[in-house]
């Protein structure tokens, strides 16, 4: 619980920019921590692999989704700004 305070403090003090915050932000800046501890202590020891699978096509095909993503999304901005660019003239 210390470190969650802490931690939601050093949160609150990088991203406040109004001396009054937002009750929700507040929460969940101090909450976080404490959520992320809670679950570190809860898996300890019972073998989970969380950063990456072992299986090397499990691990091709996140990246192949995650390159698709982007790309859409680059397609998507440029549509975009190319359309406002034009409506403007």
């Amino acid at each position: 619980m210390g470190i969650s305070v802490v931690i939601g403090t050093a949160l609150m003090l990088s991203v406040s920019t109004s001396a009054k915050a937002d009750y929700w932000q507040t929460f969940r800046l101090y909450w976080m921590p404490f959520a992320v501890s809670s679950f570190a202590a809860l898996i300890k020891n019972k073998h989970y692999f969380v950063i990456f699978s072992s299986d090397i096509g499990e691990v091709l095909t996140a990246l192949g989704c995650c390159g698709l993503f982007l790309a859409i999304v680059a397609i998507v901005k440029w549509n975009y700004t190319s359309r406002e660019w034009v409506g403007s003239k």
